[in-house]
């Protein structure tokens, strides 16, 4: 009877399934083992990012001396980081040059190639060096360790259009001083000295700058260059020129000189400063010139067609940006209270009640009666000229006799001691591009 039982028995899938228990436990031990190693990893690689963000941001303070951003740079990872990465593993990012970034392309550091520079030195490229760490659980699987890694970018911002004109007073002047505009004459009576010898254009070496669209221009020293200054502005950080400054400073004490700006490694440059006789490259910069380095025209034709306020006049056939430098004086009475002189404030160029400067009447009507008796009988331009040379001089503190011609001179007023408040900082088009406030 127990063999026909035997017989009569069915077979079954007990086996199998033991076996496919038994092996989706071991698969599954694998992937828990991997998950909770991975775990730790991610951990560690959002560790790695803090340090490079903050490696990159604060190395970035120190662009322009390549050795002092590379030194802060490995200091801040460090300082991040559990464990300290030595110097020379900063130096083991060779592999992956070139590195070129939305358009811009990074050289490594001689001594660090880990962290990395643009070429006008504006940015900094911080990678912190590939790490191993061992697995937990992962051996089980087969994986004995985890590499991780992370990089950041960080930059000084520079204004390109609208940035720095080759335009300059000499410090302490007192008076006004004129840019020689050709050979044996100065441009108005008011500039009634020297005929010869310097008169303050400054020398900008633009050398490109991949970030704001310029391109690299090494053209030589001097008026070859001054065109694109005017019309493009600065578009790379500036050095101190000279000596070394005894105190630190921006660039550590290192020495930046102009020689070095179209060299195979740029750094910020210094300023020199140029002759007169040179007014057709001066009119070439400010409007008859056209693609310039950022691929743009002259200055006064770059901006004004695509704002809405744009103010514009014809000037030898060319359409230029017409807005009076009264237009950034923020409307009154924004400036009511500040440290200012009364003849800076919008009213004393418009009139009291706001209206356009093309009324003579209604100009006049904010002016004392001394000055306004004295302006009447000129033209708009040239009032408006005046006011402008009343309000820069009463802002250094100085009377205003319009070069003799106002007798008595007019006093200041207005100012707490010494003029401190900005007078032309209304931000006239916050929404169009480029924003010029």
């Amino acid at each position: 009877m127990n063999h026909d039982r035997a017989q009569n028995r069915k077979p079954t899938d007990d086996g199998y399934v033991l076996v496919i228990t038994a092996i989706s436990i071991v698969v599954m031990l694998g992937f828990s083992a991997v998950a909770v190693d991975l775990g730790a990893v991610y951990n560690l690689r959002r560790q790695d990012q803090s340090a490079a963000d903050i490696g990159a941001l604060g190395a970035a303070q120190d662009l322009g001396d390549d050795t002092a951003t590379v030194m802060s740079s490995i200091a801040l990872v460090n300082s991040t980081l559990d464990n300290a990465i030595t110097a020379a593993s900063f130096n083991t990012c060779a592999g992956e040059y070139p590195v070129i970034d939305e358009g811009i392309t990074y050289t490594p550091s001689d001594t660090a190639n880990c962290i990395s520079f643009d070429r006008t030195r504006r940015r900094v490229r911080v990678r912190v060096p590939l790490q191993q760490t061992d697995s937990t659980f992962g051996g089980v699987v087969g994986v004995d360790n985890y590499e991780h890694t992370a990089f950041a970018i960080a930059e000084v911002s520079t204004a390109v259009f609208g940035g720095i004109l080759p335009f300059a007073l000499k410090a302490g002047a007192g008076t006004y001083e004129c840019l020689k505009a050709g050979a044996s004459n100065v441009p108005s009576a008011i500039c009634s000295t020297n005929y010869s010898g310097n008169f303050g254009f400054l020398n900008i070496g633009v050398h490109g700058d991949e970030s704001l669209g310029t391109t690299p221009s090494c053209d030589g020293q001097g008026t070859n260059r001054l065109a694109g200054n005017i019309a493009v502005g600065i578009d790379h950080q500036l050095s101190i020129y000279g000596d070394p400054p005894q105190f630190g400073g921006p660039h550590y004490g290192t020495r930046v000189v102009d020689t070095e700006t179209c060299g195979d490694i740029p750094r910020p440059n210094s300023l020199r400063t140029l002759t007169g006789n040179i007014p057709d490259v001066t009119g070439e910069g400010l409007f008859s010139g056209s693609d310039f380095s950022d691929g743009d025209d002259a200055r006064l034709r770059r901006s004004s067609p695509e704002l809405s306020w744009g103010q514009m006049t014809i000037v030898s056939g060319y359409t230029l940006d017409d807005n009076p430098l009264w237009d950034f004086i923020p409307k009154y009475p924004a400036l009511e209270g500040a440290n200012v002189p009364d003849s800076c404030k919008l009213e004393q160029f418009i009139g009291e009640t706001g209206g356009l400067n093309v009324d003579n009447d209604l100009l006049m009507t904010a002016l004392p009666d001394a000055v306004a008796a004295h302006l009447m009988p000129m033209p708009v331009e040239e009032r408006t000229n005046r006011l402008l040379q009343r309000c820069f001089s009463h802002y250094i503190g100085d009377d205003w006799d319009d070069n003799g011609a106002l007798i008595p001179p007019e006093p200041e007023s207005g100012c707490i001691e010494a003029c401190s408040d900005p007078v032309f900082s209304r931000n006239t088009s916050p929404s169009d591009e480029p924003d010029l406030w």
